[in-house]
């Protein structure tokens, strides 16, 4: 049996109990942010974040709660954002579970799975997926933006974490082992790492 997410709070219990009968590995490290501190983007270490959200609002970008009426046109600018970034990128790796998201939004209470929109021009240029891990932590699921509108992924990332202001910890996923994602993130100035582990028994 193979266990594929395993929390690092959990590897010393699962080793008590399997002893040597099971094989743990580590995964990857996970971002973890305080939503309040990145939303509120207060200081000079936030400074390269303000100017590129600065830029996209320029744009007069709207920021919206999906609903179900909204998926075609996410779906048809998923399509295009994988021709363009995605095959070149181990990102094609979340176009499965991206759409299924997608799709699921209003089978859902929003609770349980928020998402928002962006559009520039009465067209959604971006969109983003989160829900709760549990009472304080939430998790962001997704983010996608079109290429070519300087500074609307910060924006789009930032109004997400203003969104989950109620929780403390927002958890954003690893950086794929890839350089300009892991950039990209550690400029929103993580809290803190957390190793994800697979297991198998």
């Amino acid at each position: 049996m193979r266990i594929l997410w395993v929390d690092s709070s959990d590897v010393l219990h699962l080793r008590n109990i399997f002893r040597e009968d099971i094989h743990i590995e580590k995964r990857e490290n996970e971002y973890l942010y305080d939503p309040n501190v990145v939303f509120r983007l207060e200081g000079g270490m936030f400074r390269d974040i303000r100017k590129k959200i600065n830029r996209a609002t320029r744009k007069n970008p709207i920021f919206f709660q999906m609903e179900k009426n909204d998926v075609p046109a996410a779906l048809e600018m998923l399509g295009k954002w994988r021709s363009l970034q995605g095959r070149k990128n181990k990102f094609l790796l979340d176009w499965g579970y991206t759409r299924a998201a997608l799709n699921s939004i209003g089978d859902f209470d929003t609770e349980d799975l928020m998402a928002w929109g962006v559009e520039v021009d009465k067209k959604l240029v971006g969109f983003s997926m989160a829900g709760p891990i549990n009472q304080n932590t939430a998790c962001f699921f997704v983010a996608k933006t079109v290429i070519g509108i300087d500074g609307l992924s910060e924006y789009l990332r930032w109004k997400t974490f203003g969104m989950l202001r109620d929780y403390k910890l927002v958890n954003d996923a690893s950086d794929l082992n890839i350089d300009g994602l892991r950039q990209y993130k550690r400029k929103f100035r993580p809290l803190a790492m957390n190793s994800v582990y697979t297991a198998t028994i």
